[in-house]
């Protein structure tokens, strides 16, 4: 390899590399509590404990941290001493979610004692199924009834819990409400004490996308970091770093069709992307909502769009117009699917006159380019509605192409006298022969005209967000952990 493409490799890898440690730091560990009543078959609930760790081990996205044999007697919670162990092998743990098993009967107070030190993690609970009867008579498990008694407790307490049911280990149900509960805790932790990167102010003309700061604060502790313009200006003059400068730009030019951009304009763009790199890390943001029309046109002569697609393609989603709750959206999205699939802030345009059921989703060029049709041509160009406003050579910086064809979760989080909602509904973006400006595809949905009166009467914005991960289930138990009102159309 030359020294150039080294120096391409570390410089635009070196924020790959930064947001992958930040990955590793923020692992998610999920605390296990296995419990068993003494006198009944220890056998039995040692069993049915190994069992439920290695299905759970077994799942990608999280870290299992439980009690061994040499904490407590058999890895099993049964007394109240087992319980303050525990307590303190999870805080030094620093876990993130519980799943609590009752393996036979169980112990109610043990586990709500450790359950009241971690109240306001996801928890999630479920019993197991009952063995053989006995040639004594006897049952193995018990569980069924001793279950209720730690679920009634947790109910009393006002403690938030997901009940999965009876099962086994092994059991379809079993892994699917454990695979969604890794996922819904994995978004929960992104949500809460959120760091939202704010550039510039909201549109003067855009009430939509205002936003109370310290309802945020009081009820998630998020916290908005802002940068002005002003200082956005004054960093991309200040920026003199020429070696990460030609690392951004191959990178850029390797992967986009410039040939409708200058040499300026691209310029300006690879230092739009530089400062605010520097930004997010040095803030420790989750994600970026961007002031993107007009005064960075206007002064710094560039569209920000195809910057906030690249930037949300690295795990750092960005939203347009200082959309302080799309970008939260698009967090909550990312998180959802494990940080695996990217999601997209869009405009819900118009409906088709020749599809039932089917609209057109649209922005000016933001999308990160892996949400792009295959085969398709990825080209900045101008701004397709400002470049007639502000001078086509001001306003170039725009990712365009057609979405990808695919089935896609549609979410948008808003928020009106302390309450939250979420909208959750899913759909599916159609291939297209159509030749048309930004990032664009055409959705279909279920029931069109009941999705946008929902939309009208229950407050939502014309900016939602989507993805392609369909993970919906998850959806639903991260907003009941956290307190949203569900939308579900």
């Amino acid at each position: 390899m030359s020294q150039q493409s080294n120096l391409i490799s570390y410089f635009v890898g070196s924020f790959f590399l930064k947001i992958l440690k930040g990955m590793i730091k923020m692992a998610l560990k999920i605390g296990f509590i296995p419990t068993h009543r003494t006198g009944l078959d220890i056998n039995w609930a040692k069993d049915m404990k190994n069992r439920s760790i290695a299905q759970i081990k077994s799942m990608k996205g999280m870290e299992l941290i439980y009690p061994d044999d040499a904490l407590i007697d058999d890895g099993i919670v049964t007394t109240y001493e087992d319980s303050l162990k525990v307590i303190r092998f999870f805080k030094t743990n620093e876990i993130d979610g519980i799943i609590l098993g009752a393996m036979s009967f169980g112990e109610e107070v043990p586990v709500l004692n450790i359950c009241e030190k971690f109240s306001e993690l996801p928890i999630l609970v479920y019993g197991t199924k009952e063995g053989t009867l006995q040639p004594d008579g006897q049952f193995q498990s018990y569980s069924m009834c001793g279950t209720l008694s730690i679920t009634s407790g947790l109910y009393k307490r006002g403690i938030k819990f997901k009940f999965i049911d009876l099962c086994f280990p092994e059991e379809d149900l079993f892994l699917k409400d454990v695979s969604n509960f890794i996922k819904a805790s994995n978004t929960y932790k992104s949500f809460i004490g959120a760091r939202i990167g704010a550039i510039g102010t909201r549109p003067s003309n855009f009430e939509t996308v205002a936003v109370n700061e310290i309802v945020m604060l009081q009820n998630y502790n998020q916290k908005i970091i802002p940068m002005s313009l002003l200082e956005l200006y004054k960093q991309l003059n200040e920026f003199d770093n020429k070696l990460l400068k030609e690392a951004l730009l191959k990178d850029i030019q390797d992967n986009y069709n410039c040939g409708f951009v200058t040499e300026d304009a691209l310029d300006r763009i690879v230092r739009l992307e530089a400062v605010l790199k520097n930004f997010i890390e040095s803030q420790d943001l989750s994600c970026l909502a961007i002031q993107c029309w007009s005064a960075i046109q206007e002064v710094i002569k560039i569209s920000p769009c195809l910057t906030m697609g690249r930037l949300t393609g690295l795990g750092v989603p960005s939203a347009c117009e200082v959309d302080i709750f799309g970008a939260l959206t698009m967090l909550v999205q990312y998180a959802n699917s494990l940080n695996s699939s990217t999601p997209h802030i869009m405009d819900i345009v118009t409906n088709s006159n020749s599809m039932e059921n089917v609209f057109l989703t649209y922005h000016c060029g933001n999308a990160s380019r892996d949400l792009a049709k295959p085969g398709t041509d990825v080209v900045i160009k101008e701004h397709g509605i400002f470049g007639g406003l502000w001078g086509r050579e001001n306003c170039m910086g725009t990712g365009e192409f057609q979405l990808k064809p695919g089935k896609i979760m549609i979410n948008r989080l808003v928020e009106d006298n302390g309450i939250y909602k979420m909208l959750i509904t899913e759909g599916e973006v159609i291939d297209s022969p159509d030749n048309l400006r930004g990032s664009w595809g055409w959705v279909k949905v279920r029931d069109l005209n009941r999705l946008y009166r929902t939309l009208a009467e229950e407050g939502f914005i014309h900016h939602y967000c989507m993805t392609y991960d369909n993970a919906i289930d998850s959806m639903i138990d991260f907003c009941d952990f956290a307190g949203i009102e569900k939308i579900i159309v």
